[in-house]
């Protein structure tokens, strides 16, 4: 990885790790190039995180991998769980760096990446655990599971803290960039919360087409994938509990949309997309449209993505 490189990874279910090149920004154009291909899984990638200067991946094969994106090496291998992973989150808390795994086998591993110790392995959910996401301030997280629960856990003492019952099993959790919400992802809508009372504020329901993947774009926006290939921004407004639909893309994805990122470049905030039709687009993302910047032909089915 070069000085200044910007690098999208997009895990398949052709058990690959794709690397993308990114380069240009703001006042340059942008453009994007298959940097490598990595085959170490044997079965699908279902998720994949990064934190400079690593790329965690997991899926089928119950194993974590760990790719050095500086040096363009394998890192290693991390075994623990004994079922799919289905979430991998990078945290840094007072210059430590911790990595995060929450697995269909109802448990999530917390692992130290100095030398890439277990510090524990939490159980509390009953059954495979979806999704978890880390506070801003590194002293809780949150996860969700198939057995209708959000489970609060302290990660100062590594003890589960609260739980929550839903109803309904929730697929992913995902805090806002200044921690103030969290979204709740379900079958047929999804739910922010206040993080300080736990409490719904607003609700996304009745889509056009479902969703399929969603972000957090700036504190009080959100995208969401959808089904039949577009994307859609929400506008939260802080004295309503409305939520307002802001911008929606035309038909550059032709499937589904699997998994969305951003990043930025020379100044310029950019939104990643890839699609079940191997298309991976660039956007540039206005307060009220979506711009299409470029795109790249994905050798295989997108299942997941990070940039670093």
């Amino acid at each position: 990885m070069e000085a200044g490189e910007t690098v999208a990874i997009i895990g398949t279910y052709e058990k690959a790790l794709l690397g993308f090149s990114i380069s240009g920004g703001k006042d340059q154009e942008i453009s994007i190039r298959l940097k490598f291909t990595n085959q170490g899984h044997i079965g699908h990638v279902l998720t994949v995180a990064s934190h400079s200067p690593f790329v965690a991946s997991g899926g089928e094969d119950e194993t974590i991998r760990l790719l050095d994106i500086r040096k363009g090496i394998e890192h290693g291998t991390l075994v623990h769980h004994e079922g799919s992973l289905n979430k991998l989150v990078f945290h840094e808390s007072a210059s430590t760096l911790f990595l995060m795994c929450a697995s269909v086998d109802g448990t999530i591993s917390i692992w130290k990446c100095s030398q890439f110790d277990c510090l524990h392995a939490l159980t509390g959910h009953k059954g495979e655990v979806s999704g978890l996401d880390v506070h801003p301030s590194g002293r809780f997280m949150l996860s969700v599971g198939v057995d209708k629960t959000l489970r609060t856990w302290n990660l100062m003492t590594g003890r589960q803290a609260f739980i929550k019952r839903l109803g309904r099993p929730s697929s992913s959790v995902k805090f806002s960039p200044d921690g103030s919400l969290f979204f709740l992802a379900f079958a047929s809508s999804i739910e922010i919360y206040e993080t300080a009372s736990i409490s719904v504020k607003y609700t996304i329901s009745n889509t056009e087409s479902p969703v399929t993947c969603l972000i957090w774009w700036e504190n009080d926006r959100l995208i969401t994938g959808h089904q039949d290939g577009t994307l859609t921004m929400y506008s939260l407004d802080s004295e309503e509990t409305e939520v307002k639909l802001v911008a929606s893309s035309g038909s550059t994805h032709k499937n589904r949309v699997k998994c969305m990122s951003q990043t930025v470049r020379n100044g310029k905030s950019i939104l990643l997309s890839a699609s079940s039709d191997s298309l991976l687009v660039l956007w540039d993302v206005k307060r009220s449209k979506f711009q299409e910047l470029t795109t790249a032909k994905v050798p295989g089915r997108p299942i997941c993505m990070t940039v670093c």
